[in-house]
């Protein structure tokens, strides 16, 4: 059984739950944290490891993990619906896939949103629900507490509050979320339900592994030991391709993340050619 809230709209009625607008479902399992503490000592550490401004790494998520890996949200084939890997499209567009490529990047573009009409954009800020469970599929296994987990919901999705008008909220650098309680299985509860994601911020009570989905990027970011990373990237659905490892965490979180690879795939400007190879729009594959 779930329970839903709908957006708000601009004049400040409420729509109905999803004909065709959105609405959300927050299963059972699924609870305002009442003590903040736990949660709270996370933020702060955070605050204080953090680097630069907004959209650093370490911003987001605790720097004390072995390893990291950042899931790439897989583009999708318009009129088909199946999912295209980054290194795929880098393949098309005869760009360099590396771990830190950027998405609009691989089109020579400097916007950030840009996607060409022969494809779907990756889904921003929400990690697909099927990526969710082969996700899932391995962190069990590296936690001792996957009945307790702490789920943080970025404040702005419409109505959440006037449903959970009890919910504590936690802040972060530049991003105030309110904080649930589930177990692990909720997370995937969450992502499967009718127009709900996952969780922006993830972690079990052990602290075992964290995983971020920030509302702005188009890939999530998840650290823990490097037995624990190393069986992400080989587990079903993120064996695919959509997953690349951050082997120099140190480096990497003085980096800002939409700035990740600006060395490497530089804009082309090669006359008759868009983003470095010559595309068909209307059909599939390009050519």
């Amino acid at each position: 059984m779930t329970r839903s809230f709908g957006f708000l709209g601009e004049s400040g009625g409420e729509y109905p739950n999803r004909g065709d607008l959105p609405g959300y479902h927050f299963p059972e399992s699924v609870e305002p944290l009442a003590d903040l503490a736990p949660v709270s000592s996370v933020a702060e550490a955070i605050s204080r490891s953090r680097q630069g401004g907004i959209n650093i790494l370490s911003s987001m998520i605790l720097r004390e993990y072995e390893s990291y890996a950042r899931i790439l949200h897989p583009a999708y084939r318009p009129g088909v619906g199946s999912p295209i890997r980054w290194r795929e499209v880098a393949s098309i567009m005869e760009r360099v896939a590396h771990p830190l490529m950027q998405w609009a990047k691989l089109f020579g573009s400097n916007d950030p949103d840009y996607c060409p009409d022969w494809l779907g954009q990756p889904f921003l800020g929400e990690l697909p629900s099927e990526l969710v469970k082969a996700m899932l599929k391995s962190l069990r296994q590296f936690t001792s507490t996957p009945h307790r987990c702490y789920l943080l919901v970025w404040e702005g999705y419409g109505g959440i509050e006037l449903f959970y008008p009890a919910a504590k909220k936690v802040d972060m650098p530049y991003r105030r979320y309110l904080v649930f309680v589930g177990t692990i299985d909720s997370v995937q509860e969450m992502a499967d339900a009718n127009y709900l994601q996952a969780p922006n911020i993830w972690w079990p009570e052990d602290k075992a592994w964290a995983v971020v989905t920030d509302i702005d990027l188009m890939d999530t970011y998840v650290g823990g030991s490097a037995a624990c990373i190393k069986q992400c990237r080989f587990t079903g659905s993120l064996n695919q391709g959509f997953t690349e490892s951050l082997t120099h965490p140190g480096s990497v979180f003085k980096r800002v993340i939409s700035g990740f690879g600006r060395g490497v795939n530089h804009p082309l400007f090669r006359p008759g050619v868009s983003g470095g190879a010559t595309v068909s729009l209307g059909s599939w594959p390009p050519r």
